[in-house]
C-alpha cells in the first residue's frame, strides 16, 4: 500500500468507509496537541476498531501531515492504540513530538536515521525498535515497554535522557539493547529494566549518569553489559544489579564515582564454554569512588588490571566473593576501607598475579596509598610480604622445574602411560622448560633419531647421559633453591627484605646479648686467656696458668711478697684469667674483662673497645673455652655480614627484584 502524503488520501478512505472509529478520532483530535486516548487508556490486547491505527496514516500525521491537514506543533501523542503494519519514519523528520503510550506494535518500528523532536513509546509492546543513527533533539523515553526484538540505536544522538526503565527487553541471541556509538546529552535511566541479549553501551557518549539499580540481566549465554570505551560524564550505578553474563566496562571513563553496592555478579558460561568474568574493568578509569562494598554475590572473576580510580571504596567480604580477582596495574588514589593487615594481604595474594606468575605492583601500589596517607608500618608490612610472595614463587618455579625434570627421567627411563600424563602435567606447570627439554627428549627418544648403523648400545647410552643430565640439573636447582631460601630468610629476619632495616639493629642487639652470655659463663669456668705473646710467657702469668703438678694458686691466699701458696686446687677449676687480673694479681694493670664489653667487640665490625685485644677464650682450658672460641669467629662473620645488610638496606642496595 502505498504511503499517505496527502489528505485527498485520507478522504478517499473515509468515502470508501474505510477509516476505523479509532483513526476518525485520531484526524479530529490530534490538532489540539493534547494526547488523543482510545478506549479506557489501558494497552491494547488485541486490535479492535476502537483502538486500530493504521501505521501509514499514523505515520503521516507524525511527519507533520501536509498544507492540507497541518498537525499541531506540539506533535503527535496517543494513547492506547493497537498500531497495524510497519511504522516507518527511516530517514524522516517528525513535526513536534512523538508520543505512543501504552500502544502496541505488532510489527518493528523502523526510524533509522530518522530527526525527532521527542521519542516517547513508554508501557508500549513492541517486536523491536530500529533507530539507528537517529537524531532525538529532546528525551527518548522507552519506559515499562516490552520489546521481543532488539532496540537498536546504535550511533544515535539524543539531545535529553534516555530512559528505559522497567522495560522488558527479549534480544534472544541477539542485543536487547544496542546503543553502541550513541551519544546522549542527558542521562541514561534503566533501573528495574528486564532483558535477556546483549545490553550494549560501548563506545557510547553519555553527559549524565549511567543507572542500571535494579536491573536484572541476562546476556544468554554472552555479554550481559557492555560499556566498553564509553565516556560517562556522571555516576554509574550498578546498585542492586543481577547479572548473568560479563559485565564489561574495559576502557570506559567515568567521572563520577561507580557503585556496585548489593549487586549480584554472574559470569555465566559462554556459548563456547568457557566460563566469563562477572566484571571485566581492563584499563577502566573512574574519577571519583569505585564502591566494592556491599557486594551480594560473585561468580566469576572480577578483573580490574590496569585500572584506575580516584577512591577505592571496599570491604573484604566483597573481594571473597569472585572466583578469582586480577588486580595486576590497578591503581588508587585514596582508600577508603579497612586497613587490616591480615585482609589486605590475603586480597593482594589473591589478585597479585598475571598469567600464573607473582607480579608485585598490587603490592606496591597499597605500599605507596599507606605511605602516602601516614601508614607507614602497615606499608613495610606491605613490602615485606611482598618480597616473601616474590621469593616464594621463584621457589615454586624452582620446584615445578624439578619436578618436570624427575617426571621426564622418569618417562625416558619406563615410557609408562602413567608416566606420560605425570610429564604432560608438570609440562603444563613449567611450560618454558618443556619448550626446552622437548627437542632434546624427541633427539634420543624417536624411533629414527640416530645415524644408520648406530647400535642399540649407543641408543641407550645417549639415553642414559640425557637422563643423567637431568639429574644433574636437579642436583643444582635444589641445592640453589637451598642456599636461595637461606639468603631470603636471613635477609628477611636481619632487614624485611630492605624495607625494615631497624631489624638489623635489634638481631645485632640480640648477638650482643648471646655473646655477652657466653663470654661471662667461659670466663666463670676459667676458660679465657689474656690475648698477648708478652704475657702468656711472662712469669706472673705462667706461675698462676701453669703451677707444678696442674695446680694453680688462689689469688685470696697468695702472701704479700711471696709466692708459695696457701691452699691449691685443681688446675682446671681454678679461673687463671681472674686470679691473674685480680686487685691483688700480677695482671691487675691489664685490661679487665668485661662481658658486655667484650661482645660488643666481637660482633659490631670497626668498633674497637679493646676487649677482644686483651682476651681470647682458650680452646685448651675446657670444653666451654673450645666451643666460645669458635664460636667468636662465627659472631665476627655474622656481625659483618648483618651489618653489611643494615647498610645496603639503608642505602637500597638490597631492595631489588632479582
Amino acid at each position: 500500500m502505498a504511503l499517505i502524503r496527502s489528505y485527498s488520501q485520507i478522504e478517499e478512505r473515509r468515502r470508501a468507509g474505510e477509516l476505523t472509529p479509532a483513526e476518525e478520532q485520531l484526524l479530529a483530535e490530534c490538532r489540539s496537541g493534547e494526547p488523543v486516548v482510545l478506549g479506557d487508556g489501558t494497552r491494547p490486547q488485541h486490535a479492535s476498531p476502537e483502538r486500530t491505527i493504521r501505521a501509514d496514516l499514523l505515520r503521516y500525521l507524525i511527519l507533520g501531515g501536509c498544507e492540507a491537514f497541518r498537525t499541531h506543533e506540539h506533535g503527535i501523542w496517543v494513547e492506547s492504540a493497537w498500531v497495524e503494519g510497519t511504522l516507518d519514519l527511516a530517514f524522516a523528520t517528525a513535526r513536534g513530538a512523538t508520543l505512543l503510550n501504552n500502544c502496541v506494535f505488532p510489527e518493528e518500528i523502523d526510524a533509522t536515521q530518522a530527526h525527532l523532536q521527542r521519542l516517547d513509546i513508554e508501557g508500549s509492546r513492541l517486536t523491536g525498535l530500529s533507530a539507528n543513527y537517529c537524531h532525538v533533539a529532546g528525551d527518548v523515553w522507552l519506559d515499562r515497554i516490552e520489546s521481543s526484538g532488539s532496540i537498536l540505536l546504535a550511533g544515535a544522538s539524543i539531545g535529553g535522557q534516555l530512559a528505559c526503565a522497567g522495560a522488558a527487553l527479549d534480544g534472544g541471541d541477539g542485543k536487547a539493547l544496542n546503543a553502541q556509538s550513541a551519544q546522549v546529552a542527558g542521562g541514561v535511566f534503566l533501573g528495574g529494566l528486564i532483558s535477556r541479549g546483549e545490553v550494549s553501551f560501548a563506545v557510547a557518549a553519555i553527559g549524565g549518569q549511567l543507572d542500571f539499580e535494579g536491573a536484572t540481566l541476562d546476556g544468554g549465554g554472552g555479554t550481559a553489559l557492555n560499556v566498553q570505551g564509553a565516556g560517562v560524564s556522571v555516576d554509574v550505578f550498578l546498585r542492586g544489579l543481577n547479572s548473568t553474563g560479563e559485565v564489561s566496562f574495559a576502557g570506559a571513563v567515568i567521572g563520577g564515582q561507580l557503585s556496585c553496592e548489593g549487586a549480584r555478579l554472574d559470569g555465566g558460561t559462554k556459548l563456547d564454554g568457557s566460563k566469563g568474568e562477572a566484571l571485566h574493568a581492563q584499563r577502566l578509569r573512574v574519577e571519583g569512588s569505585f564502591l566494592w562494598r556491599g557486594v551480594a554475590s560473585v561468580t566469576g572473576a572480577v578483573g580490574l588490571v590496569s585500572a584506575h580510580v580516584f577512591d577505592l571504596v571496599d570491604d573484604s567480604e566483597s573481594w571473597e566473593k569472585p572466583d578469582a580477582l586480577h588486580l595486576v596495574g590497578l591503581t588508587y588514589d585514596n582508600l577508603v576501607g579497612p586497613l587490616d593487615e591480615e585482609m589486605r594481604l590475603a586480597w593482594l595474594r589473591k589478585g597479585a598475579k598475571a598469567n600464573g606468575a607473582f607480579h608485585p605492583q598490587p603490592y606496591q601500589q597499597l605500599a605507596k596509598v599507606l605511605h602516602a596517607s601516614g601508614h607507614r608500618a602497615e606499608a613495610r608490612a606491605v613490602l615485606i610480604a611482598m618480597e616473601r610472595e616474590r621469593h616464594r614463587g621463584v621457589r615454586s618455579r624452582l620446584r615445578q622445574e624439578i619436578h618436570h625434570r624427575r617426571d621426564v627421567r622418569r618417562f625416558s627411563r619406563e615410557g609408562s602411560e602413567a608416566a606420560s600424563e605425570a610429564v604432560q602435567k608438570s609440562a603444563r606447570e613449567a611450560a618454558a622448560l618443556a619448550r626446552t627439554l622437548a627437542p632434546a627428549f624427541n633427539l634420543r627418544h624417536e624411533d629414527r633419531p640416530f645415524e644408520a648403523g648406530t647400535s642399540a648400545y649407543e641408543r641407550d647410552l645417549a639415553r642414559l647421559d640425557f637422563r643423567n643430565r637431568l639429574l644433574a640439573a636437579n642436583t643444582v636447582a635444589r641445592t640453589a633453591g637451598a642456599l636461595l631460601q637461606l639468603r631470603n630468610a636471613l635477609f628477611n629476619l636481619v632487614a624485611g627484605y630492605g624495607h625494615a632495616p631497624m631489624r638489623s639493629i635489634w638481631t645485632l642487639l640480640a648477638m650482643v646479648a648471646v655473646m655477652a652470655g657466653l663470654s661471662f659463663a667461659t670466663w666463670r669456668a676459667g676458660d679465657f686467656a689474656p690475648n698477648s705473646d708478652v704475657v702468656l710467657v711472662s712469669e706472673g702469668w705462667t706461675q698462676i696458668a701453669n703451677a707444678p703438678g696442674g695446680q694453680a694458686l688462689d689469688a685470696n691466699c697468695l702472701r704479700e711478697g711471696g709466692g708459695e701458696p696457701c691452699l691449691s686446687l685443681p688446675g682446671l677449676s681454678v679461673n687463671a684469667a681472674a686470679i691473674w687480673s685480680s686487685a691483688t694479681g700480677p695482671g691487675r694493670d691489664y685490661e679487665s674483662f668485661n662481658a658486655l664489653f667484650y661482645a660488643v667487640d666481637v660482633v659490631l665490625p670497626l668498633v674497637e673497645l679493646g676487649q677482644e685485644a686483651a682476651w681470647a677464650p682458650s680452646p685448651a682450658r675446657g670444653w666451654l673455652g673450645w666451643f666460645a672460641h669458635h664460636a667468636q669467629k662465627v659472631f665476627v662473620i655474622l656481625g659483618w655480614i648483618v651489618a653489611a645488610i643494615f647498610a645496603g638496606a639503608v642505602t637500597g642496595v638490597i631492595r631489588r627484584d632479582e
